[in-house]
């Protein structure tokens, strides 16, 4: 469904008229229905599948751009061979078929982060199309964005139809803004759903200490920060009772990373940002909305079974990862990516929990995706035959919906003995309720980056995050209206 554009100028007259008047996040309109991941079977009466006319495109290479850091590759739009793994296989054979079928090849070209921006920007100063779909990380777009560089797929792509269930809803109505969407996640990428944040637990752990169901408090609506605070200390870790805890010979209860802080800030509920009728952001922030989630997650980071430094310094991710295995970590944050690599490890029997919410009141378990370690498709607006690459987008996402998706969560659930089902619900509910946040993206006021460091860079125990706040406030207000004129700024020369 196409939204009419909405011309700003009057726009930003009533979003200074709104922030005057303190708009909470409480009075934003709700969400779209957040999107739910398709049943692991289906009959072919249900099946979901695309409406394109039949279509050849006489060898037409369809060029791919994607960003590679900290080993992440996007095998999952395009690999050489199919080899036997069930998410090479999946794409193997989706590829396969469309480059049969429409009569086209695919190319991939994987880059740094910043080589990546320096080559859209490239192709855009000489109004060349050299890639049909790019995917820069969510850490490094917003720049690149607003210097008009992207089409817009609620208007500009002929053929992508956003409402099918192959796009994800809720990642389209938190990153559209003034009737536009520039950055698309679909089911053809799995980068987005392995950036995406979880709480996995040692299950052996679990039951020697005698620990409550925690699938049963997730579907009952009692998994909660202060739920997890309390089983992550109610057990003595200290195991050689030398009065200390070190992580080679003692059990935390917690395992965690610094994205623990805005991991549990998103799935409580808070926000940086949120958005008006007219689709335009404004900062949600404050006290007496925030500071009561904020206190919770600083008991968390500040209680010592948590486990983040280790002699001044911090512990990366593969030490953590040695210690959850070895059984020294009840709970151990994890992105779904770093999940998939474990499974191979037959020492460890863990499952799969969503980040916690706030309290039982609170609906849903927002998980946070991680902007440094994903990014969403986007098409250059130099395209010159988007109806072209409209149309391979349309059928590469329709043709993902259940392959690679099923694919994708048996590369999740399996173990080397046997597949987890019993965290198969977990992932459905952790898909479902994803979070990102145009503030963080764009770090308006540079806060977002503050508030991730702040409990691992001030002083032990400190909780006067509103403090810092204040002192960027203004600056965060200022960042968001150069942000409002920029897209004025884009529609002007569009």
């Amino acid at each position: 469904m196409r939204r009419p554009f909405v011309r700003l100028t009057s726009l930003l007259l009533l979003l200074a008229a709104l922030t005057a008047a303190a708009v909470s996040c409480a009075e934003a309109p709700e969400d779209k229905p957040k999107e739910t991941l398709p049943p692991r079977e289906t009959s072919a009466e249900t099946r979901v599948t695309h409406d394109l006319p039949p279509k050849t495109f006489d060898g037409y290479t369809f060029n791919m751009l994607h960003w590679t850091e900290f080993d992440v590759h996007a095998t999952d739009l395009y690999v050489e061979e199919s080899d036997g793994d069930l998410i090479a296989d999946a794409v193997f054979h989706r590829n396969s078929k469309l480059e049969s079928e429409l009569d086209i090849s695919f190319e991939l070209e994987e880059y740094s982060p910043a080589e990546v921006a320096n080559k859209v920007r490239t192709a855009i100063r000489s109004n060349e199309d050299f890639y049909d779909i790019t995917f820069l990380t969510l850490a490094s777009v917003a720049p690149v964005m607003l210097e008009g560089s992207f089409l817009d797929f609620e208007q500009e792509l002929p053929y992508v139809d956003l409402d099918k269930p192959y796009y994800d809803q809720s990642l389209r109505n938190q990153l559209s803004f003034a009737q536009r969407l520039f950055l698309v996640g679909s089911d053809m990428s799995i980068t987005d759903k392995n950036a995406t944040a979880s709480i996995i637990f040692n299950k052996d752990l679990a039951r020697d200490y005698e620990m409550p169901d925690f699938y049963a408090a997730v579907r009952n609506g009692e998994w909660t920060l202060f739920s997890f605070l309390d089983a992550m200390t109610c057990f003595d870790g200290d195991l050689n009772g030398d009065g200390k805890m070190n992580p080679a010979d003692d059990c935390y209860g917690y395992i965690a990373s610094q994205d623990t802080t805005l991991t549990f800030f998103y799935s409580a509920g808070g926000r940086l940002t949120d958005k008006d009728e007219f689709d335009l952001p404004f900062s949600c922030f404050s006290e007496d909305e925030h500071y009561d989630i904020l206190t919770a997650v600083f008991d968390i980071i500040y209680d010592p079974m948590m486990l983040s430094k280790a002699n001044g310094g911090f512990i990366n991710n593969e030490t953590k990862t040695e210690y959850f295995i070895g059984q020294h970590g009840l709970f151990f944050w994890q992105r779904m990516v770093h999940i998939i690599r474990m499974r191979g490890e037959e020492a460890i029997n863990f499952g799969i929990l969503p980040p916690p919410k706030y309290d039982e009141m609170q609906e849903d378990y927002p998980a946070l995706i991680s902007k440094r370690y994903t990014g969403l498709m986007s098409v250059l607006s130099v395209e010159t035959d988007p109806d072209t690459v409209g149309y391979i987008v349309e059928a590469m996402a329709a043709g993902s919906h259940y392959d690679l998706q099923n694919a994708y969560y048996d590369a999740t659930l399996k173990t080397k003995s046997a597949r987890d089902d019993e965290s198969q619900d977990m992932l459905d509910i952790i898909f479902a309720h994803r979070a990102i946040d145009i503030g963080e993206v764009c770090d308006f006021g540079g806060f977002a980056t503050k508030l991730a460091e702040f409990p691992f860079t001030s002083n032990p125990y400190n909780y006067g995050i509103m403090s810092t706040y204040a002192s960027v406030e203004s600056k965060i207000e200022d960042d968001i209206y150069s942000f409002l004129d920029q897209i004025e700024t884009m529609e002007q020369y569009r």
